[in-house]
């Protein structure tokens, strides 16, 4: 028997698509995104969370900031959690393989939590108590599609 084979030029993978932030159960945050093309290798998905309203004297003319989180997953999804009340969030997600990152990368801005995720079960985020989502301001982030 002939041995037949396929040469698959490989590439970067593009980038996640239709992502949306939601509340998720115990006070938490799930993004979810669906897979882009993965350039014809394993890839995997990178989430950073940077906060994005830090004070003026704290911030550098044209830095950048530092992320916060970063989790790397095999799927397109997250969830936050410990986020502090009144503060903004940047968060950028994109897919990685061998050959690179996905450009441009995923950017969901104005992410904001106005209670604290500890307050709402009073043992902190990663105690397991449950906590009454109803008590999260409709008003923190609305969800929000990305496409």
């Amino acid at each position: 028997k002939p041995c037949l084979v396929h040469i698959v030029h490989a590439k970067s993978p593009d980038p996640p698509r239709d992502c949306g932030v939601h509340n998720s159960t115990a006070g938490r945050l799930e993004v979810a995104c669906t897979a882009g093309n993965d350039g014809g290798l394993a890839q995997h998905f990178v989430l950073e969370v940077r906060e994005t309203d830090r004070p003026a004297d704290q911030a550098l003319p044209g830095a950048r900031t530092a992320p916060l989180y970063r989790d790397l997953g095999s799927v397109p999804r997250f969830l936050l959690h410990s986020l502090e009340p009144g503060a903004e969030y940047q968060l950028l997600i994109y897919a990685k393989n061998a050959m690179g990152v996905s450009d441009p990368p995923v950017l969901i801005q104005g992410v904001r939590v106005s209670v604290s995720m500890e307050r709402l079960t009073g043992k902190g985020a990663g105690s397991g108590g449950g906590g009454d989502l109803a008590t999260i301001a409709a008003d923190y982030m609305p969800d929000l599609l990305v496409t």
